[in-house]
């Protein structure tokens, strides 16, 4: 009965009442703890309407250090849900699923998150519960919470060339909406100051798992310093795998899922974009590569112009987009093999071939300084 208005205000129904309610679970979390159910709910006669709710479980239900590291971002998407974000996407040509209704509640539990987490994970635990609410100056936890929002139109995303350009063009509408500034102001807000799952900050596990003489490893401090300081910088999705888009004949494509949106340039969403939904299935050419990047440059960059912002080169967004897939290639060495790794492996060759151009650096800071010579922001 909450998200009746909602869902009259929406557009999406009119029941006046309800007479009936069901659930079918279509989706688990990734740290166990929550669900993702498909809401049916029924009126007088034959009236009924759909909508999704997304159950946050606590972290205190989580058993493993790398899930309570995970766990934090679904306290970010509802942050993200928590504010009008969805909306403005929405009304900006990216669609995504609207609140219906958010809510918080404690979930009762005993803390163990102490047996499972080490010092580092412990620190950064606590900043994030404050950071994203859950801990309040003298509150009570709530570490648990629904968020219920609208169902989107349509199936499943495919590789087509239709659909990866409706998802570029998606991205450049998310991307223009949050450039420059305006990310701040986002940030601000309380969602993360960081976008995608693979950010050096977040995955200090994997780092660890990496040899000390790994290129990628002394490099990884570098190339997050430069991917921060980068002259492009919004709001991404932070996830756009081919699991969380649709596509839908009308209404085109939409995305879903977002417990990874944050601040970070573009190319961190178009470098996991095209490793992991575009070329995982499909046979990876630098020259369609090119082709789809210069699509989306020219989709920004038209939203850019109509809206009084400098455009970046493309010669500019594919040296930081290199960046970002070796960046990325560095999660893979400490985590999993994620992504189409002729691609991966291409663009890391690239950035590294000119890193070792010359004198080849031994250390971090070495790494550091010669990043930033070879790829200036």
């Amino acid at each position: 009965p909450k998200c009746l208005p909602a869902l009259a205000a929406q557009g999406v129904s009119n029941l006046k009442a309800v007479t009936s309610a069901s659930g079918k679970k279509i989706a688990g979390v990734w740290t166990g703890a929550g669900c993702v159910v498909e809401v049916k709910v029924k009126g007088d006669g034959d009236e009924a309407c759909y909508f999704v709710a997304k159950k946050i479980g606590s972290y205190r239900e989580v058993r493993r250090e790398s899930g309570l590291v995970d766990h934090m971002s679904y306290y970010n998407e509802l942050m993200f849900y928590e504010t009008d974000l969805a909306d403005k996407m929405c009304d900006a040509g990216a669609l995504c699923p609207r609140p219906l209704f958010v809510a918080r509640q404690s979930s009762g539990l005993a803390d163990n998150s102490g047996r499972v987490a080490g010092p580092q994970t412990s620190a950064r635990l606590q900043r994030a519960l404050t950071r994203y609410r859950v801990k309040e100056d003298g509150g009570e936890e709530k570490d648990e919470g629904v968020i219920c929002m609208t169902k989107l139109p349509g199936g499943r995303w495919g590789e087509s060339q239709d659909h990866i350009q409706g998802a570029l063009t998606w991205l450049a509408r998310l991307h223009a909406l949050f450039w420059g500034a305006r990310a701040d102001e986002v940030v601000a807000t309380g969602v993360s100051d960081q976008a995608g799952f693979w950010h050096l900050d977040t995955r200090y596990l994997e780092l660890a798992n990496m040899s000390q003489t790994s290129p990628l490893r002394l490099a990884a401090a570098g190339l997050d310093a430069r991917l921060k300081s980068d002259a492009m910088q919004t709001m991404c999705h932070g996830d756009p795998k081919g699991a969380n888009i649709m596509a839908d004949q009308k209404a085109g494509v939409s995305m879903y899922d977002f417990q990874w949106f944050g601040k970070a340039p573009p190319v961190k969403d178009l470098a996991y974009f095209f490793a992991t939904a575009v070329f995982l299935c499909r046979d990876w050419k630098q020259s369609d590569e090119e082709a789809f990047l210069r699509y989306y440059h020219g989709e920004l960059c038209q939203l850019l112009e109509a809206q009084g912002d400098d455009k970046p080169t493309f010669e500019y967004l594919y040296t930081s987009y290199q960046l970002a897939v070796c960046d990325y290639h560095r999660w893979i060495e400490g985590g999993f093999c994620w992504g189409d790794m002729n691609l991966i492996g291409f663009h890391t060759e690239a950035c590294f071939r000119r890193i070792h151009e010359g004198k080849e650096p031994k250390t971090e800071e070495e790494y550091r300084a010669k990043i930033f010579e070879c790829f200036p922001p």
